[in-house]
């Protein structure tokens, strides 16, 4: 085996990187390169951290390292030389997807919306692939946390932004929690030709086709589940699916509006976003320690967001090569899932560092120099 010194790896990383997000310009590039790779093996997305990593790495000296780390989320007035621009998260969106799905060939996609918060000082809105147990973010909008202001807005810029990436035919399906019950979100979904699965409350009122108008909260018993096609809310009247489960146990039934046909309902798609919140771990204390960033202003904290997201989509990768399937994606002992997808994609990268060995790509990446498909090319009818 060829030992591969960090100033190879981190080159190699970058060559990858311009493969994928070819948009990025090449200063913005290869210090999105340096900081993911630092904080993929560090397991700290902060730049103090991993410019002191990187120096103790490549023996390069440390502040202009952080300085340069820096400059990524600055803007561009606040950068010094000539000809400085600001990093334009928003255009990221749809390369990171085309990646992701490109890497992990997921057998349908499923978008998982949800917000998170960090130390209570910023949102962050994300649209997240979930696959192999865990999630991805691939696009996502910074709100200061008690600024102000609706979060549901956000929403349908960051959908429109990914629709280039998501190829023809290919069926969508997009879940959210009850916090984000919306019918303007629902049409917007549905509009796209994607299936919304979104949770709802036990508040409004149900009424199946030719049928009486009841609560919610009565459509089903403990023990049982249901599923038919009507409308609901009283006053405006909106048509969808509905699918209600009270499982024996819970204090209340899982309600759920989509546009799925009855018979589609049988796929458990509102199970999938749960695998959001161990995405929210791995970024958070569990993985890239995001709670401990300093930045306070949303517009610096979107473009920090997106090193988090290129470390988790590396990690996450090499942690799904070789699964037989999106659920093995999961070490399990005795029916029990005691290694989850990211971390086992951390270890093989960090053994390989420490072997000196060549720098750990996700398998399809390793064997396979192309770029994902173009956005061009996804757009394009298949045959």
């Amino acid at each position: 085996m060829t030992a591969e010194r960090p100033h190879a790896q981190i080159t190699r990383w970058a060559d990858h990187l311009a493969r994928h997000l070819p948009h990025l310009s090449r200063p913005h590039r290869r210090t999105l390169a340096l900081w993911s790779y630092a904080a993929t093996l560090t397991e700290h997305v902060g730049s103090s951290t991993c410019a002191a990593f990187l120096a103790e790495a490549t023996g390069a000296p440390e502040d202009p390292l952080r300085q340069r780390l820096r400059d990524l989320y600055r803007p561009a007035p606040a950068k010094r030389g000539r000809g400085r621009t600001d990093l334009d998260v928003t255009a990221s969106f749809a390369p990171l997807l085309a990646w992701a799905l490109w890497l992990l060939r997921p057998r349908e996609i499923v978008l998982a919306l949800d917000p998170t918060v960090c130390r209570d000082r910023l949102a962050v809105l994300t649209v997240a692939l979930v696959t192999h147990g865990c999630a991805v973010p691939v696009a996502w909008a910074v709100v200061a946390a008690e600024a102000p202001g609706a979060w549901m807005p956000h929403w349908k810029p960051l959908l429109a932004a990914l629709a280039p990436a998501i190829p023809r035919r290919t069926r969508v399906v997009v879940v959210a929690d009850r916090g984000l019950q919306s019918t303007a979100l629902f049409a917007d979904i549905v509009a796209r030709g994607w299936h919304p699965v979104i949770r709802l409350t036990r508040l409004g009122r149900w009424r199946e086709r030719g049928g009486a108008w009841v609560r919610l909260g009565d459509v089903v018993r403990p023990g049982a589940h249901y599923v038919g096609r009507g409308h609901l809310f009283a006053t405006r009247p909106f048509a969808c699916t509905l699918v209600a489960v009270w499982r024996v146990g819970a204090d209340a039934p899982w309600l759920l509006m989509t546009d799925l046909s009855v018979s589609a309902c049988a796929r458990p798609f509102y199970g999938l976003r749960s695998w959001i919140e161990q995405g929210f771990r791995c970024a958070k204390g569990g993985g890239l320690r995001c709670e401990r960033l300093r930045i306070t202003a949303p517009e610096r904290a979107e473009r920090v967001w997106l090193v988090l997201a290129v470390s988790l989509l590396w990690a996450h990768a090499v942690g799904a090569s070789g699964a037989a399937s999106e659920e093995a994606g999961a070490v399990l002992v005795e029916g029990r899932r005691v290694l989850g997808v990211h971390r086992r994609g951390w270890l093989r990268v960090l053994a390989s560092a420490v072997r000196g060995g060549p720098l750990r790509l996700p398998r399809r990446a390793a064997r396979d120099r192309t770029r994902s498909p173009t956005l061009e090319a996804l757009a394009r009818p298949s045959s």
